[in-house]
């Protein structure tokens, strides 16, 4: 009778083990991030740009007429161009935001070291550093004006005939 006892207890500690994840539910379910405002609108653009390949395709087989080919494109394609404006904007402040913090990373590590600071040259029209080699400026685009040439460069160019 030991026996019997034990096994139908195994058994039914067994069938617990295995059942218990279907009764607690979603609790031990990885939580999903919520997408950013750029990511919801990257998400729906791949979607219109399916929809878009969808009714080419269909249009093509023959199962869209030309008035409801024409009809859908059109608003599609408006809600595509929709969509990449408002991406742009979003990714335009995004790289705002970040020209601004490595600028001033970069000024930070300039005023670190004074020798580096003080040897760069200054962009007549924004006031930023430059390195010599440029020719534009990297943070207004202007063109630079040329760098002296150094006096290894002169001495070789007074010897030339």
């Amino acid at each position: 009778m030991a026996p019997l006892v034990a096994a139908l207890i195994l058994g039914v500690l067994a069938l617990v083990v295995i059942l218990l994840p279907f009764f607690r539910g979603q609790a031990g379910a990885p939580q999903e991030k919520p997408l950013s405002p750029r990511d919801e609108l990257l998400h729906e653009k791949d979607g219109v740009y399916l929809a878009i390949r969808e009714i080419e395709f269909d249009y093509r087989t023959g199962k869209v007429s030309e008035e409801d080919y024409a009809a859908l494109m059109t608003r599609y394609r408006a809600r595509a161009i929709d969509l990449m404006k408002a991406i742009d904007q979003i990714e335009g402040a995004d790289r705002a935001a970040l020209g601004d913090t490595v600028e001033a990373e970069i000024r930070a590590t300039l005023a670190a070291d004074p020798r580096t600071a003080a040897s760069l040259p200054i962009c007549p029209g924004c006031g930023g550093t430059y390195l010599p080699a440029h020719r534009f400026c990297t943070r207004c685009g202007r063109p630079l004006p040329e760098a002296a040439p150094s006096g290894q460069a002169q001495t070789a160019r007074k010897g030339t005939p």
